[in-house]
C-alpha cells in the first residue's frame, strides 16, 4: 500500500511540474560560436482570376540548405545586426529545373543595417532580385523594434504539460501598425499556444510547443496591381525547446496558408481590365539548429 501511494505521489508531482517557455533564445544563435543551421522550405502560389491575363497561374519551389551561422555584429542599441552563413549546400528545385544556387563554401552575409533595412551580400557576386527573394525567405530577422516572440506568443509564466494560453493579439496587431503596410482597423488576430508534451528530439528531452494563429484583414495592393485584397492567413507552429536549456531551440516548423480574394484594375497594352480572383499561398518551413 505504501509503495502504491509513493508511486502515486511521484506521478502527480511529475505531471504537475511547470516549465518556462523561452521563444527568444534564437536571438543567441551564433553569439557563442557557430551554429549548424538546416532549413527546408516549400513555397507555393496559385492565382485564379476571371481574366485570361492572370488565369490559373501556379508557382512552386522547394528550397533546401544547410550551413554554419555565426553572429558578426549586434550593436548595443539593437539597430545593426549581421550574420555570416557558410554554405554546405543550397539547392532550389522549381517546376522547370533544379539549381545549386550557391556552391559549398560560399559565404553569405545578411542582417539589418542602421537604416533598418535587410541586407544580403555575397563576396565577389552581385545578387539578382530572385536570389535576394530566396535569401529573404531563408534568413528572416525579426525587427529589433518590434515586440519579441516571448511578448507575442509566450505564456508569461511557467506552464504545465497540456496547458494552453492565448497570444497577445493587441501586440501582434501593433506590429502591423508599426510596419505601416496594413489597415489595422480591418485586422483581426487570434491565436492559442500549448505546451503539448515532453518529447525527445535529436536525443534530447524537449518541451514540444504547438500553436495556431489566424489573421483576417484587408491587405494593400501587392500582387497583380490589385486595389484591394481581403485576406485570411493561418499559421501553425511546432517548436522543440530542450528541458535543460529552454532558451536554445533545437527545431521549429511552421505552415502558413494565405487565401486572398483580390479585385481591381489591371492595365495591359494600354487596355484596362477589371479583375477579380483568388490568390492562394502555402509555405511550409522546417528548421533544425545544432549547437
Amino acid at each position: 500500500m505504501k509503495t502504491i501511494l509513493l508511486i502515486f505521489i511521484l506521478f502527480t508531482h511529475a505531471s504537475g511540474q511547470q516549465y518556462t517557455i523561452d521563444f527568444d533564445g534564437e536571438k543567441n544563435i551564433g553569439r557563442k560560436g557557430k551554429v549548424k543551421y538546416e532549413i527546408e522550405l516549400i513555397d507555393s502560389t496559385s492565382v485564379y482570376a476571371n481574366d485570361s491575363l492572370v488565369n490559373k497561374v501556379h508557382h512552386q519551389k522547394l528550397i533546401k540548405t544547410s550551413g554554419l551561422i555565426e553572429n558578426l555584429k549586434s550593436t548595443n542599441n539593437g539597430k545593426e545586426i549581421e550574420y555570416k552563413y557558410v554554405v554546405d549546400y543550397f539547392n532550389v528545385d522549381n517546376a522547370t529545373d533544379k539549381i545549386n544556387l550557391f556552391p559549398k563554401g560560399t559565404e553569405i552575409n545578411f542582417g539589418i543595417n542602421d537604416k533598418n533595412e535587410m541586407i544580403y551580400k555575397v563576396k565577389n557576386k552581385s545578387l539578382s532580385e530572385k536570389e535576394i527573394e530566396i535569401l529573404s525567405k531563408v534568413f528572416e530577422i525579426r525587427d529589433p523594434k518590434m515586440p519579441s516572440e516571448n511578448e507575442l506568443f509566450g505564456p508569461q509564466k511557467p506552464v504545465s504539460v497540456g496547458e494552453s494560453w492565448k497570444i497577445d493579439s493587441a501586440k501582434y496587431v501593433s506590429t502591423f501598425e508599426k510596419d505601416g503596410s496594413v489597415d489595422i482597423s480591418n485586422l483581426k488576430i487570434t491565436g492559442v499556444f500549448k505546451l503539448d508534451a515532453l518529447e525527445r528530439f535529436n536525443d534530447k528531452q524537449c518541451l514540444k510547443v504547438v500553436g495556431a494563429i489566424k489573421i483576417e484583414g484587408i491587405y494593400p495592393a501587392e500582387p497583380l496591381q490589385f486595389s484591394e485584397i481581403s485576406s485570411n492567413t493561418t499559421y501553425n507552429y511546432i517548436v522543440f525547446l530542450p528541458v535543460d536549456k529552454p532558451n536554445r531551440r533545437l527545431s521549429d516548423s511552421f505552415t502558413i496558408n494565405i487565401s486572398q480574394i483580390a479585385k481591381g484594375k489591371v492595365t495591359e497594352n494600354g487596355k484596362e481590365y477589371l479583375v477579380e480572383g483568388v490568390n492562394t499561398i502555402i509555405q511550409r518551413t522546417k528548421r533544425i539548429f545544432s549547437y
